[in-house]
């Protein structure tokens, strides 16, 4: 290896996030595509996972050192416990030049860090503080870590315009974007479709977290009283096992299926074999089921929220979001009409390979990191 590339080799650390390989949400999908890739270009990439989400515990995965701790089992401390045992791990044991931290919840413990000479480089995920799920004490905490992020990061990405503009009106702070990427290959061949009784193109598919900004309870009606001889698929659960879900859960329409969380190929294959793709949310950031849904060519229905719209542009369907009646009237129009299903899909398709290729991300992040390293080294002479 050469002098020029031994000094761009980065000591990286991740931490914020459950874990990867990624099983659950858009910062772990995030964190493992790019991570990996900037594994493969020879930075030392280690990444804190969560042990509970982790029974096997390997070393390593696909290129990246795994360190495994424990958190503490609540909906409000699972992040912030992890993320402060990480974040210790780092300062005692590790050597990483660089922390990226995924997620403003976990800011907070961004001035420890710098404390001990490191820097650091925060992923947010949209307006967190906005979405249904939290309680009025947890949206106070995550606005004040929010503003906490924006005052002491070293450099904030948002994957979201809307995030962009708030953190700049609100708190003074100019962001990076970076949005996420996506494949736009088809996937392995495989049986998933079989053991869940599906055919290819026989289902509506909504894949994410089951909580209420998500939408999903107004896709459900919507879909109850669609005229269609196909099935709704659910894919997604409440890690925390809220009411959310065992009242979706509950619906008496034969029709539908919840499978549980399904990751990896197999998510894949249930996404390339959707007739539609839905995303209902009432609040999004940057949502990567539907950049995954786009690169596989899939015809994608969507809330008409600024954040879906950015996104695709006029390679989706829209329809008023919170509205069943005009979600229902969208997919009506688009169950016996399979021509223009495809035509939105490859449309999605040809957008995904121009606008969000995983390798162009991954570089962004490069440059970002690489640009923290070289002002701590500046700093300190």
């Amino acid at each position: 290896m050469s002098g020029s590339q031994v000094r761009r080799r980065l000591r990286i650390a991740v931490l914020g996030i459950r874990g990867v390989p990624s099983t659950y949400g858009g910062l772990e999908y995030a964190a493992d595509e790019v991570g990996r890739r900037l594994a493969a270009r020879g930075h030392r990439v280690t990444v804190y996972n969560r042990s509970r989400f982790y029974p096997a515990r390997p070393l390593g995965y696909r290129g990246l050192r795994l360190v495994f701790l424990p958190s503490w089992h609540s909906q409000h401390l699972d992040t912030l416990t992890h993320s402060l045992l990480s974040a210790l791990h780092v300062l005692v044991f590790d050597t990483a030049e660089v922390v990226h931290v995924y997620g403003g919840v976990s800011g907070v413990f961004v001035p420890l860090l710098q404390a001990f000479g490191r820097r650091v480089v925060v992923s947010v995920d949209g307006l967190d503080w906005r979405r249904r799920k939290w309680g009025g004490g947890s949206r106070l905490y995550q606005r004040l870590a929010a503003r906490l992020t924006a005052r002491q990061a070293d450099a904030v990405v948002v994957d979201n315009r809307e995030a962009e503009t708030h953190y700049g009106e609100a708190f003074g702070r100019r962001t990076v974007f970076i949005p996420y990427g996506a494949d736009a290959g088809e996937p392995p061949p495989g049986d998933t479709l079989q053991r869940l009784g599906l055919r290819g193109g026989g289902y509506y598919l909504y894949a994410g977290r089951l909580s209420p900004e998500k939408g999903v309870h107004h896709l459900m009606r919507a879909f109850e009283g669609l005229r269609t001889e196909r099935r709704l698929v659910v894919a997604g659960h409440d890690p925390y096992g809220g009411r959310y879900a065992s009242e979706l859960q509950a619906t008496r329409d034969g029709r539908v299926l919840f499978p549980g969380f399904v990751h990896g190929d197999d998510f894949r294959r249930l996404v390339a074999g959707a007739y539609v793709h839905c995303l209902p949310s009432e609040s999004e950031g940057l949502a990567p089921t539907l950049l995954v849904a786009m690169g596989l060519a899939r015809c994608v229905v969507a809330s008409d929220i600024e954040a879906n719209r950015v996104v695709a542009r006029d390679a989706a369907l829209y329809f008023r979001s919170g509205d069943a009646v005009d979600l229902q009237r969208v997919l009506q129009g688009l169950d016996g009409d399979p021509s223009r299903v495809a035509a939105i899909g490859e449309a999605a398709r040809a957008r995904v390979r121009t606008e969000y290729r995983w390798e162009d991300v991954a570089t962004a992040y490069e440059g970002l990191l690489l640009h923290a390293r070289r002002r701590s080294r500046e700093a300190s002479r």
